[in-house]
């Protein structure tokens, strides 16, 4: 498997040629010279959407892509975006592979004002390659690889929270962990096992940078090949052998299932295990592994069982999806991606037009304080594009059900 660098080489290469056949058909750069941009009738905004809604990552990739759609319909029956309509055009991108031809769709042809998308990383510098050659800005509301905003775009903006910051609310939450064990941070061992792709490892990495600061002792690092991977028993014993009294685990739904299980089978519990996110927020894990999965933690999304107090507008986003499709939410991915939407039309309310340049300058300008949208987290853009409001939440199965314990505001359970 690729990992998003070889990715990046490979497409680049691909780029070029696309880009020469792109010049020979004359221009297609978002000229903003009208506030409708370049795209959209004149009583609408063409919002271009790049999500894996088939394929191995569907599961997810729509979840997330829910999101959006429930964001316009609210927004529209409200009135649109200064008086006009949001046109959604979704382009089903299962991998990196299909990013560039997505991006270039959207682009050219359907002619967006933005792109949002994509909950996969790898996804991200592929077609961002091609929005920011064509000056129309992408919001990134769900993918979490810390390369995604180190590509030094201009109109390239993350809602949501990269790899670094799950680190350090482990980190944050390790320390809470050990206060109330009355064990001296130094003192406790902690051991890593991820799945090998692109968010497994920089979450990994970033964790294991953080460590080394804080003189946390490491004892053991695992990983495997998310898409052949058949069993973990040999990785599970290694962490076994090592005796941790932490151990963090990066998986998709399905190897979360065999981490699990495989804990269970050997009798392997440490003292606390820390999910982070992905297949360990899925109800598909609970009704696999039945009882085995209480007790588990997991640094997240915002989920749906927290305080009110400091996610107003949460409740009624479940049920505008309820409404919609039928099911309660099923995960958090979805409302992350209606918060990153709310966030984006909120910008363009604010721009002076949809122009990139104005798009830009309005994003630069938000800033709203944790605690006043659906997820609990502020918006304020750094100079790469990264929102800095958006520090993951710590959850807890309890019965079965994903709680949030910590931070203490947002909680709504103790930990067990």
């Amino acid at each position: 498997m690729f990992n998003i660098k070889s990715k990046i080489i490979l497409l680049s290469i691909i780029l070029v040629f696309s880009l020469i056949l792109t010049a020979c058909q004359g221009p297609s750069s978002n000229t903003g010279s009208t506030p409708n941009g370049n795209g959209g009738s004149k009583g609408s905004i063409k919002i271009g959407a790049i999500f894996p809604l088939s394929g191995p990552l569907a599961l997810l990739g729509e979840e997330s892509f829910r999101g959006v759609e429930v964001a316009v319909d609210k927004i529209n029956k409200n009135g649109g975006i200064n008086g006009k309509t949001i046109e959604l055009i979704a382009v089903d991108t299962p991998s990196a592979n299909e990013a560039m031809a997505s991006a270039q769709k959207l682009v050219t042809q359907d002619k967006v004002n933005l792109v949002v998308g994509s909950f996969e990383s790898t996804i991200v510098p592929i077609a961002a390659q091609i929005t920011e050659r064509n000056k129309v800005p992408y919001f990134e509301l769900g993918s979490v690889a810390d390369e995604v905003t180190e590509q030094g775009h201009k109109y390239l903006f993350r809602t949501n929270p990269p790899s670094y910051m799950y680190a350090e609310s482990d980190m944050e939450f390790i320390k809470y962990l050990s206060d109330k064990w009355g064990t001296p941070l130094q003192d406790l061992k902690v051991a890593f096992i991820h799945e090998d792709s692109s968010w497994g490892t920089s979450i990994k990495d970033d964790f294991l940078k953080l460590a080394k600061k804080e003189n946390v002792n490491v004892v053991d690092v695992v990983s495997y090949n998310m898409g052949t991977v058949k069993s973990v028993d040999s990785q599970v014993l290694s962490l076994k052998k090592s005796n941790p009294d932490v151990v963090i685990g990066v998986s998709y739904i399905d190897d979360s299932i065999l981490v699990v299980r495989t804990m269970n089978k050997l009798a392997f519990k440490p003292k606390a295990f820390i999910g982070q996110g992905g297949g360990y927020s899925l109800p598909n894990l609970k009704k696999a592994v039945g009882d085995a999965v209480d007790g588990l933690f997991n640094i997240d999304f915002t989920q749906y069982n927290v305080n009110p107090d400091v996610s107003p507008g949460l409740e009624e986003y479940v049920k505008l999806y309820e409404e919609k499709f039928g099911s309660k939410p099923l995960s958090g991915h979805s409302l992350t991606n209606f918060y990153g939407a709310e966030t984006t039309f909120s910008i363009l309310k604010e721009a002076k037009s949809l122009d990139a340049e104005d798009i830009r300058k309005a994003a630069n300008a938000t800033n709203i304080e944790n605690g006043k949208t659906s997820t609990g987290w502020g918006v304020k853009f750094d100079e790469k594009g990264q929102n800095t409001l958006c520090l993951p939440f710590s959850f807890q199965y309890q019965n079965q059900e994903l709680v949030s314990v910590w931070p203490e505001n947002a909680a709504v359970a103790e930990i067990k």
